[in-house]
């Protein structure tokens, strides 16, 4: 907390007009919450746009019937859906980021898959089938969650793409097959973990706390955080829940303008985050 004491030679009141409070120039953790799509009972989506099947209900996967669950497809053939995030992440002000959030693919014959996407542009269109919900022309970062492996290998499989659009068995597309049969988790009746965290590049997988794979896709766009998911012959619903976007930014803002007269003193800011180095920025008086 900045506490800002006035003493003026002149006996009037000052207005103080900030223009810039603190200058963060150095994050050891990413703790400043960008985004969250969570709630209970009631899911908030504020913020989110919702296209495609998706939509706020409720699964048997959880042990409650509250509708805090973000419903991408249902159980049916040729679904897809997504849901963005409408403010846009600039990596070259912002290249740190953790994306947390649980999810669930059951309830038909297995089915496509669920993918976290970066987009240059927010999607309007939805594919089904092997697509995972992801539009031919949607350029940028997909992590996928691969129920339904269309290029011959073991099911599940866990991928991270970067391009435009999504083809699972492209050149290049980091990827880990259910080969050795440590994959099972990837589809089931309950909510799962997931963690993944960008750093300048670096993408790492994290599922129920364990890594399972990590690539190096530098981002050089603003770019649109959100999920999609499909249906195709086979089905299963899929679902996101508890949905919350960490970033290494500080929030600069100091409060509303204020005005006090000779000799008073005033507070103005919130409370110091230890995770941050903070310097002076610039204040402008008016008497």
């Amino acid at each position: 907390m900045l506490k800002l004491l006035v003493k003026m030679f002149r006996s009037r009141i000052l207005f103080v007009i900030l223009f810039t409070f603190v200058i963060p120039y150095e994050s050891n953790s990413q703790t400043y919450v960008f985004a969250e799509l969570t709630g209970s009972p009631n899911l908030n989506t504020n913020g989110w746009n919702l296209n495609g099947n998706s939509y706020v209900g409720d699964t048997p996967g959880d042990t409650d019937n509250f509708v805090d669950e973000l419903i991408l497809t249902n159980a049916w053939n040729t679904q897809s859906g997504g849901v963005f995030y409408s403010t846009p992440i600039d990596p070259s002000t912002c290249s740190n980021w953790t994306v947390e959030f649980e999810y669930r693919i059951w309830g038909g014959s297995a089915a496509d898959g669920i993918a976290f996407c970066f987009l240059d542009v927010p999607p309007t269109g939805f594919v089904s089938g092997g697509g995972c919900g992801i539009p031919g022309s949607a350029n940028g970062l997909k992590v996928i969650l691969d129920t339904w492996n269309n290029c011959g290998g073991p099911n599940p499989e866990l991928q991270i793409y970067s391009g435009a659009g999504y083809f699972e068995c492209a050149p290049g597309i980091v990827k880990l097959d259910n080969s050795t049969g440590n994959l099972g988790f990837v589809r089931s009746n309950s909510y799962q973990p997931v963690r993944i965290t960008y750093n300048n590049g670096n993408v790492t997988l994290f599922v129920n706390n364990v890594q399972y794979l990590n690539a190096n896709f530098p981002i050089s766009f603003a770019g649109y955080m959100g999920f999609t998911a499909s249906t195709g012959g086979a089905n299963d619903q899929h679902s996101v829940k508890n949905v919350i976007i960490y970033t290494d930014q500080a929030s600069s803002e100091a409060g509303s303008n204020m005005s006090y007269c000779t000799g008073d003193s005033t507070q103005i800011g919130t409370a110091a985050n230890p995770n941050f180095v903070y310097e002076m920025g610039k204040l402008a008086f008016k008497y």
